[in-house]
């Protein structure tokens, strides 16, 4: 078993691999990630596992208050 499936084991359904990420959604209560295939997660966080330069070029949307810069 990889390092990452033995971490991600007791976050099952917390963390979710092999899921790529199309929108991030900040809304007042949290936030609402969805991905490629349409599921969505809500949340309290998001933790993004890219590099740095990477989330500027993706593909990955970003919207809400806290994006906008709105307390």
């Amino acid at each position: 078993m990889n390092y990452t499936k033995l971490y991600c084991f007791n976050f099952s359904e917390r963390i979710h691999l092999k899921k790529p990420v199309v929108n991030i959604r900040y809304m007042d209560n949290g936030v609402m990630v969805k991905a490629l295939d349409g599921t969505a997660f809500n949340g309290s966080y998001v933790i993004l596992a890219i590099p740095p330069p990477a989330h500027v070029s993706s593909d990955i949307a970003f919207s809400g208050p806290s994006v906008l810069g709105a307390s």
